[in-house]
């Protein structure tokens, strides 16, 4: 065995994909979002239409009912911003509300566990963070 099968030869710099410069990002972007207009607006319109109906209700509810509108509408607009990531995700295919929607209702409590997961990730570094600097400020 000699040393050329071990380590494999290193990949030339001409041959790696280039990253998109920011004015073609931003173009990719804009025809994205000319093309599929319609449906995120269709996907946001859903819980904002809700939300207003409920604003309505708002003014003749007792606590309890204040209480469960808020964690529907809650709930209704985090299910909304996933199936928006989807349809931003598959702008290639002509993406469509119900089916991202679908689709979203389909990955929800994945999504939901890796959202909690990065919470408590994010969390968990910003205590490591503040607690440390806390003590040494106090000694």
């Amino acid at each position: 065995m000699n040393s050329s099968d071990v380590n494999p030869p290193p990949i030339p710099l001409s041959n790696q994909p280039k990253l998109p410069s920011p004015s073609a990002l931003l173009k990719e972007t804009w025809e994205n979002y000319s093309r599929n207009w319609k449906t995120y607006i269709g996907i946001v319109l859903v819980p904002l239409i809700l939300t207003l109906l409920t604003s309505f209700l708002l003014k003749r509810g007792t606590i309890v009912i204040l209480i469960v509108l808020a964690i529907l509408i809650f709930l209704l607009d985090y299910f909304a911003i996933f199936a928006l990531l989807i349809a931003i995700s598959e702008s290639g295919a002509s993406p469509s509300v119900s089916r991202s929607y679908q689709k979203a209702l389909s990955l929800f409590f994945p999504f939901a566990w890796m959202n909690f997961i990065a919470s408590f990730t994010i969390f968990g570094g910003a205590i490591l963070l503040f607690v440390p600097g806390i003590i040494l400020s106090i000694f």
